[in-house]
Parts: structure tokens; C-alpha cells; sequence
């Protein structure tokens, strides 16, 4: 990234779970980076106070996510294991760049 752009890298977010929290702390520390969108199948955890105060837009499903966060660049998996394989396929698909620990 330009040093003396001001715009931010766009990241998305898909998993509400425990890590998720750790996961997005990192994203809001680095210098560059915004978090705009999370994604998780579970509406309950969308409607989280955590997540609500994170004032990003929220997705149940990642084509959703896709095809209305056209800026995002990364997208950070932060679901189950067995997930991980088919999130990547979409996210590569739409020729953003995922990032799966």
C-alpha cells in the first residue's frame, strides 16, 4: 500500500466465533486496514452486542458478502476446519485473497 494514500485496505471477517475476536482486535490495530463486513450463518451471533459495536455491515452467507463488498480485498476465514475449503474456493472465485490460519 502507498504510504501517502489515506485510503484503507478493505477486510471482511467470516466466523463469529471465540477467535473472531481476536482476529478482528489485530485487523483494528494495524496501521492500513478496515474492517468493513462480518459473516456468520448464526443470526443470533450477528445480533451480538460485540458485533453490533463494530458498526460494519453483517452477512449470513459469504456469496452475500461478495457480491456487496466489492472493495474488500481480504477476507479472513475464521470458521470451523471443515469449512475452510469451500469458503476459500468462493472467496478465490470472486479474486479476493483469503487469509485462513
Amino acid at each position: 500500500m502507498d504510504k501517502t494514500s489515506s485510503k484503507k485496505t478493505q477486510i471482511a471477517l467470516v466466523g463469529l466465533g471465540q477467535i473472531a475476536r481476536h482476529h478482528i482486535a489485530g485487523i483494528q490495530a494495524a496501521e492500513g486496514l478496515e474492517l468493513v463486513a462480518v459473516c456468520d450463518n448464526d443470526p443470533k451471533k450477528q445480533q451480538e452486542d460485540w458485533v453490533q459495536q463494530l458498526h460494519v455491515n453483517t452477512y449470513s452467507d459469504i456469496d452475500a458478502l461478495l457480491e456487496n463488498e466489492k472493495d474488500v480485498a481480504y477476507i479472513v476465514v475464521a470458521t470451523s476446519t471443515d469449512s475452510h475449503k469451500p469458503l476459500i474456493k468462493r472467496i478465490v472465485e470472486a479474486g479476493r485473497t483469503p487469509i485462513v490460519e
